[in-house]
């Protein structure tokens, strides 16, 4: 019932043919998502690695679950828990009363800002042949989607039998580095970073923009492996660490314009 009633909505506000594009193009990348995860479980294995147990060794006691991230029981447990920095992964709209409940709130994305912002940016991306946008953004939390000040990027390596799911991810692993490496950071310097603003989004992705063209797009970059084309190795960009703020946009922008036109 859920699911009709959000179709009509659909309907309503984009037009019959656009929520039929969307719908079936939800169902039939769910399908394409089951596929990788038959045909490549090695791939998906290596990216996952010990996930599962290193997560059920965790002290249950540092574990809290919550439904909504701006009910006041939330912000009373932050207030409690008293923590000197929030990370975030991906995730829903936060409000300015999360985001301003402790000195320092950041967030990982899963797309390479300000190249490709929203949802689903790793299967858009390769459903437009930009197997080189599959990346992470490291960025401090504002109100705005995906609209905080840049900290890094981190690139995962891709190889040519890659495909939007190891991408995927490939890239949600970044997540752990790069909250890894500015914690250090954090510790010996407190909240002294360079910071890159954001810039305006090339793309900014909403679900109902996924249609069915987009499976099928990506479905011919699997087959014609156009990944070959973009084999590249890890690499971390940590524009934090600069000296001064204009040293971190020039490496960003170095960074964005070395992805926008090498190709081997």
């Amino acid at each position: 019932m859920g699911n009709l009633s959000q179709f009509w909505k659909r309907t309503r506000q984009h037009g019959l043919s656009w929520a039929v594009l969307n719908g079936i193009g939800q169902v039939r990348r769910r399908g394409l998502e089951r596929s990788f995860r038959v045909e490549q479980p090695k791939a998906l294995s290596r990216c996952l690695e010990d996930a599962v147990k290193d997560y059920s060794s965790l002290n249950r006691g540092l574990l809290h679950f919550v439904e909504d991230f701006g009910d006041s029981s939330t912000l009373a447990l932050l207030k409690h828990l008293a923590p000197d920095v929030v990370l975030c992964l991906g995730g829903p709209v936060y409000p300015k009363s999360f985001i301003q409940s402790c000195p320092l709130v950041l967030n990982y994305h899963s797309g390479y800002s300000p190249i490709y912002n929203g949802t689903s940016t790793i299967w858009f991306a390769f459903a437009n042949g930009h197997p080189h946008w599959c990346a992470g953004t490291l960025m401090t939390m504002n109100p705005v989607v995906d609209g905080g000040d840049i900290l890094g990027h981190f690139l995962p390596d891709i190889s040519p039998d890659d495909n939007p799911l190891t991408l995927f991810l490939k890239t949600t692993l970044g997540a752990a580095i790069l909250y890894d490496r500015i914690l250090k950071s954090f510790e010996r310097a407190g909240i002294v970073f360079a910071r890159v603003p954001q810039p305006r989004p090339f793309f900014d992705f909403r679900a109902i923009d996924w249609t069915l063209i987009h499976v099928l797009n990506v479905k011919k970059h699997v087959r014609r492996k156009t990944c070959a084309a973009f084999v590249r190795e890890q690499r971390v960009e940590e524009y934090w660490r600069q000296p001064t703020e204009s040293a971190a946009r020039e490496l960003f922008e170095r960074t964005t314009r070395d992805l926008m036109w090498r190709r081997e």
